[in-house]
């Protein structure tokens, strides 16, 4: 991204009220696929001008994804650990906002792969209460995503007590901690076998 450019971007930016969010987020990225990126979700996502220099992501690419995310699923990313040992501020709050881009595609990720005959690319169009809805509501992983979610609202938007902060923490981390306790338990069930055993999220 030209220099220049970026400038004018910034200009630009500078006149939308945020309320009630805190920044915009922006990425300048080469107009060529990248390895470890899918291409946007068709109904995902909006083109505000211009043409989409990717391909749109696939099911199948989808389903790649997710099961390449969860092999490598962090369940104490460094960022969060690091910041809990020095001061709060504004550091603590930009872990928290990281931590919460873990765990939802981590939730639509076990969603993709957890029943094959769903269309990943719907489910990565539901909103975060309609996917959490198609977990079993009995299951673990219902219960401790509903945990996050719930700790998440009561810390937003006011961000100034160190309790909700850290309930946030502890249930995202508790939360991916399931999921990668239902991942590797769920290994069996990639090949074709009894789907009386197939494990249920």
């Amino acid at each position: 991204l030209p220099i220049e450019l970026g400038y004018a971007i910034r200009r630009e930016l500078e006149g939308i009220d945020l309320a009630p969010f805190r920044y915009v987020q922006c990425y300048a990225l080469r107009p060529v696929p990248q390895s470890d990126l899918v291409g946007p979700i068709p109904g995902a996502y909006h083109l505000v001008a211009g043409d989409l220099p990717v391909p749109e992501a696939t099911a199948q690419d989808l389903r790649q994804s997710a099961e390449r995310a969860l092999d490598e699923l962090d369940t104490a990313p460094s960022f969060l650990i690091g910041k809990l040992l020095g001061p709060g501020g504004v550091r603590m709050e930009r872990s928290i906002r990281l931590l919460c881009t873990k765990v939802w595609p981590v939730l639509y990720q076990v969603l993709t792969l957890h029943d094959q005959k769903s269309d990943p690319l719907a489910l990565w169009c539901l909103t975060k209460q309609e996917a959490m809805n198609r977990l079993r509501f009995d299951a673990p992983l219902y219960s401790a995503v509903q945990t996050f979610h719930r700790a998440v609202w009561t810390y937003y938007p006011a961000e100034d007590s160190l309790d909700d902060a850290l309930a946030v923490i502890q249930a995202g981390l508790a939360f991916l901690q399931v999921a990668e306790a239902w991942w590797r338990n769920a290994q069996p069930a990639r090949q074709p076998k009894d789907p009386e055993r197939e494990p249920s999220p």
